[in-house]
């Protein structure tokens, strides 16, 4: 799972994201991303910007399966969490699994998952 932080929860949030962000397509994800404009004062006094979250929408395009979607979500939680380190800070980002997301490996989501957003420029030394 991943840490509260991270996670994008409103309905507000992921609104704004959709109007006001841009998304790239890839073959198993769809990326909404939108550089996230709040700013939080550190310990030390330094401005930081704030961590980066993210949303993660399976609908029923993917399975009419409830258990099936929950599947493809923990699979997904799991990719970005290995990612989160590498993912700059700032950022407010959906990732919308497609219809063929359902079909791969819990191993096959992570290299498509850094391709995709390596291409949105969230991730450091991309």
């Amino acid at each position: 799972m991943l840490p509260g932080p991270h996670r994008l929860r409103s309905r507000q949030d992921f609104q704004a994201i959709y109007q006001q962000g841009q998304s790239w397509h890839g073959q198993y994800f769809v990326a909404w991303v939108l550089k996230h404009p709040d700013i939080f004062q550190g310990l030390d006094s330094n401005m930081q910007l704030a961590p980066s979250r993210l949303g993660i929408v399976v609908g029923k395009k993917v399975s009419n399966l409830a258990v099936r979607r929950n599947q493809v979500k923990r699979q997904i939680r799991r990719a970005c969490w290995e990612l989160l380190a590498q993912i700059k800070p700032g950022w407010d980002a959906i990732l919308i699994a497609r219809h063929s997301a359902a079909d791969l490996q819990a191993e096959q989501f992570l290299p498509e998952l850094k391709q995709l957003m390596a291409q949105t420029g969230i991730l450091d030394g991309y």
